[in-house]
């Protein structure tokens, strides 16, 4: 009982592991299996979330575990196409900003015991996100699928600024109350 209680951790754990070929493939040209192995990561995301919530197997590990999970995955991914398929830096920068103020204003509020749950504007940025890493990654050697990334990648920065201010709006209300 006790594996089967950690299954979602180690889907978490699994999307960090993963990573690492991930990128590694991508530099060697290989991105039709880095491909295959960044779907295992995000539907390792989808999973894991399902998993601990449904069957109730939510547990203060995967509670922190299941972000840092997704933020290693995510922002590590979009800093290697910086260099291996030359996305712009910029738009990265404005994904892993977004990334760690929503993350320093949880742990803020967690830190008072007010939990910020994750809100439906979050989970659609995390969509898109992988949505644009996906053509991304197919997009290294193919243009069509490289302009639908990149049409995504901005898709991405918008509703990464719009999740964003969704959550401070979200943070000024708990504090205020």
């Amino acid at each position: 009982m006790v594996v089967y209680k950690s299954i979602p951790n180690v889907l978490s754990i699994t999307r960090i592991i993963i990573t690492i070929p991930v990128i590694l493939l991508l530099e060697f040209h290989h991105n039709y299996t880095a491909l295959v192995l960044f779907l295992i990561g995000a539907i390792s995301d989808y999973l894991d979330g399902y998993l601990a919530r449904k069957k109730k197997l939510v547990s203060n590990l995967g509670k922190l575990l299941d972000p840092l999970a997704d933020k290693i995955f995510v922002i590590s991914l979009f800093v290697a196409m910086i260099k291996i398929i030359n996305i712009p830096y910029w738009l990265v920068l404005i994904i892993i900003f977004r990334e760690f103020a929503v993350t320093g204003l949880r742990a803020q509020l967690a830190a008072k015991n007010f939990i910020l749950p994750a809100l439906i504007q979050g989970k659609v940025k995390t969509f898109s996100q992988f949505i644009a890493l996906g053509f991304l990654i197919v997009g290294y050697q193919n243009k069509f699928f490289f302009e639908i990334g990149m049409i995504f990648l901005y898709i991405t920065v918008i509703t990464t600024l719009t999740s964003g201010i969704e959550y401070y709006i979200k943070y000024w209300k708990a504090i205020n109350e």
